[in-house]
């Protein structure tokens, strides 16, 4: 996806980013139809919250966001719809598209699904799970190539370096590790998938298994904050509804 150089415009206490040409606007209008979705999102009357995350055996999941989504059942008003979702590849665009585009609050890890960033609804908020900056920085990269307006989304982070650092890591101690070139250090790091030769090669050199290997590599955010952290994003798309509502009656009245 091509990014455009953005503006900012400050509307009270939010900032958007915004397209300095057309382009964008018709870009996403694009991909949208390509996803049979309608080409500007509809306004939402509830919010919907949206977990994302990835299989374990893919590497870089959120762990505990089963336990986010049990606590949120307890606390949420029947009104606010929640999903928590697998995306596969294999799924097909329209099928994560249409689950991005119900998705008002979005929890979602670091990784290629963030390219269905251009599927969200309007005003939509996204809690951006990461452990190393420099990803964050490609996720607001691609927020920041959504036109505002129409769009206005929010990208917050959600830095689980402190508590992610230790596991992924902690293999560097190893003596085994460090003998080994780094070109087999990267084949390990980003395996092609998960087989028999990964678990035994591991266990040879590691001494650890290849659940030990994925939790090392997952993220690990404390849940209680992510809890509370999906709840301000639920206040924070209210205030960013009403604040587009009540510009939109001051443009009628004018």
């Amino acid at each position: 996806m091509i990014l455009n150089k953005g503006i900012f415009l400050c509307f009270r206490s939010f900032a958007f980013e915004q397209s300095d040409t057309k382009t964008g606007q018709k870009r996403i209008e694009f991909l949208r139809k390509c996803a049979s979705l309608p080409p500007v999102p509809p306004e939402q009357a509830n919010p919907s919250i949206v977990l994302i995350n990835r299989p374990f055996g893919d590497g870089r999941s959120i762990i505990g966001l089963d336990d986010v989504y049990d606590r949120l059942q307890r606390v949420l008003p029947p009104n606010v719809e929640l999903t928590l979702h697998f995306p596969r590849g294999g799924s097909g665009l329209n099928d994560q598209a249409s689950t991005f585009a119900k998705a008002s609050v979005l929890v979602i890890p670091h990784g290629a699904a963030t390219a269905n960033f251009a599927f969200l609804p309007l005003d939509a908020v996204v809690l951006d799970v990461f452990a190393l900056k420099k990803k964050h920085a490609h996720d607001t990269g691609i927020v920041g190539s959504l036109p505002s307006p129409p769009y206005n989304v929010t990208i917050l982070p959600v830095d689980c370096s402190n508590a992610t650092e230790p596991h992924s890591t902690a293999f560097t101690n190893i003596p085994q590790w460090n003998q080994l070139t780094a070109d087999e250090q990267a084949e390990l790091l980003s395996p092609a998938k998960v087989n028999r030769d990964l678990v035994r090669r591991l266990k040879e050199l590691l001494g650890f298994s290849v659940i030990d290997w994925l939790d090392l590599r997952a993220y690990h955010p404390d849940t209680e904050v992510l809890t509370q952290s999906v709840l301000d994003a639920v206040d924070l798309w209210k205030e960013k509804v009403s604040y587009r509502k009540k510009m939109a009656l001051k443009k009628d009245s004018a």
